[in-house]
């Protein structure tokens, strides 16, 4: 995990992987083994979206293609017939 860190920096991998839109059970499965740094408190892991980051870039772990933030509409407003 990186230096920095902190547990306040953390959250829970079950919404890391509902906010990256990826499957809960193949993220907890790369966090066990060790490809996504993260710490267990309880019964939960945690992990930051550092660690994601790192992960990613690093090549251990994939995610999803960035979605278009702009996508082209195919209407167009100003031809709707009222």
């Amino acid at each position: 995990m990186a230096s920095n860190d902190s547990i306040y920096n953390m959250i829970p991998i079950k919404q890391l992987a509902k906010l990256l839109g990826i499957s809960y059970s193949g993220f907890a499965q790369a966090v066990r083994e060790g490809r996504v740094p993260a710490v267990r408190r309880g019964g939960d892991w945690y992990s930051s979206l550092q660690n994601i980051i790192e992960a990613a870039a690093a090549g251990t772990i994939r995610l999803p293609p960035r979605l278009d933030e702009n996508p082209k509409e195919d209407d167009n407003d100003d031809d709707i017939d009222d």
